[in-house]
């Protein structure tokens, strides 16, 4: 691994999410987000944390209506 000084490590503490799949560019990533809330409230759910993003698949060889992200928002 590099010598990277502002790098650090930090534990991430696992359990129960919440998770929602957007496909389309990251501009619209907010919708997802209004969805994953609100369907949390809907079902009594309350965020225990910030919501996480896994981006799974590359904009440089995706186009922005297939990219795929995953929003994980623990309970």
């Amino acid at each position: 691994m590099p010598d990277l000084p502002q790098a650090r490590i930090n534990e991430v503490p696992g359990g129960e999410f919440a998770v929602v799949t957007h496909v389309g560019p990251y501009e619209q990533l907010g919708l997802a987000y209004h969805a994953l809330y609100a369907w949390a409230q809907e079902h009594g759910h309350e965020s225990r944390g910030l919501v996480r993003e896994i981006y799974v698949n590359d904009p440089a060889n995706v186009r922005p209506e297939a990219l795929q992200t995953d929003l994980l928002l623990p309970l």
